[in-house]
């Protein structure tokens, strides 16, 4: 890093460059952390709406057999797993390329997949809240929480580019460096 330990004293380089990384650095920490959030607000989120809404969710039980009833509760749940464990691993390779840690960009384009699916659920939320069976203020927080999480995505997606292309700037740098020092760099 471009931190010198002399005995106790820490020597830090401020240049804009290192103030800027640093700062996109805590920000993939600190968004990494939210997003896990999100992944656990959805899980809560979808089971108190069907609790709510118990009526909607599972007024036509009574037509389904035993094994479709047991395969829309097993599918339900796989698919608030998978959700969750898709934000972890986004969120958890935020915090560890935050930390200094080489990632791929795998998490990224999760990242981004998070995005359009959370604009898609946007979109939808704006058509369906047109209905009047719909509660109002209902629709009104969950167009706010989703659209958060795109905020939130994006700013991550950037923070980890602009990180990934100051580490590159400044190991660029530092090799020039070391070549100059040696006397090969002419």
């Amino acid at each position: 890093m471009n931190t010198q330990e002399t005995g106790k004293l820490y020597i830090t380089n401020n240049q804009p460059s290192d103030l800027r990384r640093r700062k996109d650095e805590n920000t993939l920490v600190v968004i990494g952390g939210g997003v896990i959030c999100f992944g656990v607000w959805s899980i809560i989120k979808t089971i108190l709406h069907m609790i709510y809404n118990r009526a909607e969710y599972f007024g036509g039980w009574h037509d389904l057999g035993n094994a479709e009833r047991i395969f829309s509760i097993v599918f339900t749940i796989l698919v608030l797993l998978m959700d969750l464990l898709i934000r972890v691993y986004v969120g958890r390779s935020a915090q560890a390329e935050g930390r200094g840690q080489k990632k791929g960009s795998l998490y990224l384009v999760l990242a981004a997949l998070l995005s359009l699916i959370s604009v898609a659920s946007l979109a939808f939320l704006i058509g369906y809240s047109d209905l009047a069976d719909v509660s109002l203020p209902d629709s009104i927080i969950s167009m706010v929480v989703e659209l958060t999480a795109v905020i939130t995505q994006v700013e991550m997606i950037v923070a980890a580019i602009s990180v990934r292309r100051e580490r590159k700037n400044m190991n660029a740098g530092a090799e020039q460096d070391g070549l100059m020092q040696d006397g090969s760099g002419r």
